[in-house]
């Protein structure tokens, strides 16, 4: 109903507003985040995350934004999508979200951590990478415990 709507989006506009406040009063670097997403929700596909990963979109990126943080692979409003496993080592993320589900065929003998290369990612090499049970790539209601969850990790960036 139009009431029920309405409180749900002031909600989520609060939300943001304090994740926004919260950020801007404090004087810390933006960090430059990757959001990792998994790979069934392009199942057709056999993904060789040594060669190719799904990065997120939707409102990811603009939940890192909200957040304080750089999401400089993806853009607001962009889909889901595939990118070259070199361009995240390029990027150098201090902090990387992983948001690829555990039940993944493909995730089961992947860990970030021991990608070739990406010991040497800032997010690798500070143990700042996160696993999110939030999903925060697509839109719906778990906006606001994505949001929050990003706040935290940014501001706990050193």
């Amino acid at each position: 109903t139009y009431d029920r709507a309405n409180a749900v989006i002031n909600q989520l506009k609060d939300t943001a507003l304090h994740a926004s406040e919260s950020i801007r009063n404090s004087n810390r670097r933006k960090p430059k985040i990757v959001h990792e997403r998994c790979i069934c929700i392009k199942p057709q596909i056999y993904a060789n995350p040594l060669k190719s990963i799904m990065i997120g979109g939707h409102l990811a990126p603009e939940m890192i934004e909200m957040a304080g943080g750089i999401s400089g692979l993806s853009l607001p409003g962009e889909p889901c999508r595939w990118i070259d496993s070199n361009l995240v080592v390029d990027y150098q993320p201090d902090i990387i979200i992983d948001n690829r589900c555990t039940a993944c065929p493909i995730r089961k003998d992947d860990k970030i951590e021991d990608r070739e290369g990406w010991n040497e990612i800032p997010a690798v090499k500070n143990k700042r990478v996160f696993r999110f049970n939030t999903n925060i790539a697509n839109p719906n209601l778990c906006f606001n415990a994505g949001l929050e969850e990003i706040v935290s990790i940014v501001l706990d960036n050193e």
